[in-house]
This record gives C-alpha cells, structure tokens and sequence, in this order.
C-alpha cells in the first residue's frame, strides 16, 4: 500500500535571481570545424522506438524501447570508435508503455511503467530477472515518468498527473509527496523530469500549469521548496560545476543549489534533455529540432545536427570511453545515436549509482591522464587506496567529496599499479590505473637497453623501484631502490648481467618514509645478446 503524504503545508517559493541570460551503422557524420562525430545505429527490433536511456551497473548502455508484444529493455555495449555491439532484448513484463531507466543502489535497473490506469516501478538485473512491478496508485496520463537513484539509498520518481514526487525503496515500499504548487494561485504543479542534486536533494521540472515556470527541490523527507526559473523546464542534471542544469523551449539554463541564483543562455534551439559530459567541464543535450548541443559551464554553446532529418531526439545519457548517446524514437524506425568529442583525450571511469566503478581498470601509458565522474547520489570521493595519498586526501588528510556530475582528475607520469577506491564507502571495491615500465633497445648496442619507469619525476617523498629477473632465473632482484632518476641503462657492465638471453623489469612507486607503495608494473621483457 502506498503512502501519501501531503507535502504542501512545508513549500517554500524561492525567486530566483537571473545572473545571465544486429549491429548496422546508420549514418556517421563528422561535424565540419569541429572534433565531434556523430553515429547513428538501428536496434534490433524494428520500430522499436527506444526512449529512457542511462548507463547501467554493468557499464552498459540500457535503454526502453518498444518489442513486439510489449515494452521492454535493450542494451548496447559502449565503444568510441566501433560499432556498439546490442545485447539482449528483454521483455518488461508488461504491455504498457515504458518511461524511463535508471541504475538503483541496488545494482538492479529500474523503470516506470504508464500503466492502464496506474503508474508502476518495475526492476531487473542486469541478466534478466524481474522484480514488481509495483502499483504506484497514481494515475497515469501518457506522461512518461522520470526515475532516479536518490542520495537515501532509494529511487525517486514522478507521478504528473496525481502532482506527486515518489520515493520507492529496492524492496519496493512506496511513499508519495506532494511536489507542491505553482504562482498566485497555487494550483498543484505536475512533475516532469527528476535528478539527484550535489546538495543532496532532489531537483525536478515542472510540465504544468501551463506557463509555470519553476523548478521544484525536495529533500528525501519530503520538505519542498520552488524556485522561479526564466522559461519552463524540460530536463534537468547535475552539471560539473556544482549546478542543477536544466532545458527549456527558451535555451540551457543553470541554477546555483546554495544561493537559488539563476543564469539563463539562450541557445539556437529549444532543449529536449539534457546531461554532463563524460569527465569534462561541460554538458549536452538534445533538441526537438533534430540536433544536439554542447554547452560550457560558462555558457558557450556549439549545435550539431544528427544524420538522420526528423529523428527527434529524446533522452541522453553519458557513457564509457569519453561518449554521449542518445535515443531517436522517430528517427529511421527507431535508432540509438553516439556522439564522440574528440577533445577529451583522457581515460573516464565513471562512479555509478550503485557506487560502483564503470570501467574500474585504466590500462594506461606514461603521462596519461585518468579522470573519474561521479554520477552516485550522497557522498562519494575517489582516493588513491596505496598509502600514499597520491590524490583524493586533502592536506589535513580527509578525504574529499567529489559531488554527483563533476569529476577528478589525476596525471599518473609513473610505471606501476595503482589502485583507487571512494573514501567514503567501505563496500566500494575500487579499481586500478595499470602503466607500464618501458624497454627499449639501445641503437647500435644489441647487448644494452634503456629502462624508463617514469615520464615525470615522483612526488616529494618518493622514489622508484625497480626489478629484473635474469635469463633462466625464476626470482625478481632489485635493480634499482628508492632512485630518483627516470631512467637508466641496462648492459654487460652491470653488476646483475647474467649474460646474453631474456630480461624482465618491472617498477613501482614507493613512498621513503612509510615504505607504502603502489604495486609493480606488468613485467616488459627484451632479448639481449
């Protein structure tokens, strides 16, 4: 039974203070003048008309689509530069229509359902398994309704038609708020799109009255607030500057969760949906008019039209690998569309919803630049986990919050192993950043080689280890301790040559003082004669 709860008597109305005003490849497009491209990709069921999107706990990129018999939800395995390969279909359960996806802190992947006459929530497992569907007891109007990982440990939901905010736990217990009213008149407001906030609440736009143009907040006990915005919203996200951004027919509009300061940029098109950027300090979002757009967070905004004429665009999500994808529901019968930005050079693991890394190991190079993008409501960071305080620890030696939609970054110049994890969850079972030791032959010398184990010199502090194993030896021996130096050469004139054959070396970086340590490289090996 589900529990309403009548949040009206604890609105509040805040006035915001304008600051500013089988895998088939489509079609692929390379923006002229700009380092974007842009594919296009049938699903597997024909006129499926895909809609909710969001990268799920596996990684994957899932979405709703309509399947023969019913609703249900595909997949796509995210990859920059080929094809994505499409995964299982499975089917939802139900013949209403789906609404939206989201990865809950349970792992699992949630949904809303217009059901004939109520709103359901319905979950499943990455391989397949269903759970619910529960009955919401709001009416359902066509609607579709938004869902969301909240910072509670439950999902958030919204009921348009009923004017509720809706909080389901993963055993699936309902509560229901009031989402408040709107103007002089106080007609209650019909929620549209929701997303969990840095400030730890919830943020959602509103679809009616008409011409309401506010943004409601609610904390996870259901006190909400409204805040005047310039026009009326469509989408909203958690941008990387610690602002709730938002879409509107009027353009891209941020607003500050502090203060309630608003600033409005007046795009060339009108927005759809809208989502940050995989680990970079801006957001895109569609547009109704048959194309995409970036947008900085000071307000610089580049449009780029899809291949496909009239496809519509609908929702957008982030994904591994540095890409965007998108849903084209109209669009050739029903089309997922990626967009990558070539000017993110860098690796982007992401922290999930279910707190947990998205692509969790980095096998990177010498200088390479890892970054990691928070998209888990509540309290998270990303720490080095070696003992070494390398990044994530403040100089008082807390570790630092990193808030949902923003990112770290974090340059690894050393050979080694590093292993991260968030400081704030002890069940987070990290990743790790894999760089290797670089061998190379000395020119005109084929009993010499040159060892790099680092591209940059070490933290204060700290120094390098370095080890071979020597040909027909199964024992690694310390080659160089606690160096200081990037590289050096290996040859007949050193004390641990063991005569013409194989070599191994690997290193690490290790802290002087407290001996903590990140784990040896993989081993790279050369033939010496």
């Amino acid at each position: 039974m589900a529990t309403k709860v009548r949040g009206a008597r604890s609105v509040r109305r805040v006035l915001g203070v304008i600051a500013g005003a089988a895998v088939v490849l489509l079609a692929a497009v390379a923006q002229a003048g700009a380092s974007v491209t842009i594919s296009e990709f049938g699903t597997p069921f024909d006129n499926s008309s895909p809609g909710g999107i969001a990268v799920g706990p596996d990684g994957n990129v899932w979405f709703t689509e309509v399947q023969g018999g019913g609703d249900g939800l595909g997949s796509l395995t995210p990859d920059r530069t080929s094809p994505p390969t499409f995964g299982n279909d499975y089917y939802a359960g139900t013949s209403s229509r789906l609404g939206n996806v989201a990865t809950g802190p349970d792992g699992n992947l949630w949904f809303t359902i217009m059901g004939n006459p109520d709103i359901e929530i319905g979950a499943m497992t990455p391989t397949g398994t269903l759970m619910g569907p529960w009955n919401t007891g709001d009416l359902s109007n066509g609607v579709p309704p938004d869902i969301v990982a909240g910072p509670d440990g439950n999902l958030w939901y919204t009921a348009n038609a009923d004017s509720w905010i809706g909080q389901i736990t993963t055993s699936g217990t309902i509560t229901q708020f009031a989402a408040g009213d709107c103007g002089p008149r106080g007609l209650p407001v019909q929620p549209g799109a929701i997303a969990a906030g840095p400030d730890g609440n919830l943020w959602y736009t509103v679809d009616a009255p008409a011409h309401c143009n506010e943004l409601g907040r609610i904390t996870t006990s259901g006190s909400v607030t409204m805040f005047t915005i310039p026009a009326q919203a469509t989408d909203i996200a958690a941008g990387p500057d610690g602002n709730m951004w938002f879409t509107s027919a009027s353009g891209v509009g941020e607003i500050n969760p502090t203060t309630g300061s608003v600033g409005m940029w007046n795009t060339n098109a009108p927005g759809t949906s809208i989502a940050p950027s995989p680990c970079a300090n801006d957001l895109w979002f569609t547009s109704g008019s048959g194309s995409v757009g970036k947008i900085t967070t000071s307000g610089t905004e580049s449009m780029y039209s899809l291949p496909t004429s009239g496809s519509d665009p609908d929702d957008i999500t982030a994904g591994l690998g540095g890409t965007v994808w998108l849903t084209e529901p109209n669009g050739g019968g029903g089309q997922i569309a990626r967009v990558v930005d070539s000017a993110p050079l860098i690796a982007c693991v992401i922290l999930l919803p279910n707190a947990r890394f998205a692509g969790p190991v980095v096998n990177g190079h010498q200088g390479i630049k890892v970054s990691w993008m928070v998209q888990a409501p509540g309290t998270h960071g990303v720490a080095d986990a070696s003992g070494m305080n390398l990044f994530g620890i403040s100089p008082a030696g807390g570790p630092v919050p990193v808030p949902i939609g923003s990112f770290v970054t974090f340059r690894f110049d050393w050979a080694g192993i590093f292993p991260y994890d968030d400081p704030f969850d002890a069940a987070n079972a990290g990743g790790q950043v894999k760089i290797p030791i670089k061998v190379a032959p000395v020119v005109g010398a084929a009993d010499e080689a040159t060892v790099t184990w680092a591209s940059g010199d070490a933290p204060s502090g700290c120094g390098f280890d370095v080890q071979l194993k020597a040909p027909g030896s199964h024992d690694w021996v310390t080659w160089q301790s606690g160096v200081t130096n990037l590289s050096a050469q290996f040859g007949p004139n050193d004390p641990l040559w063991a005569g013409p054959g194989t070599y191994r070396f690997r290193a690490r970086l290790r802290q002087l003082t407290s001996n903590a340590a990140a784990g040896y490289s993989a081993a790279k090996s050369i033939s010496l004669s």
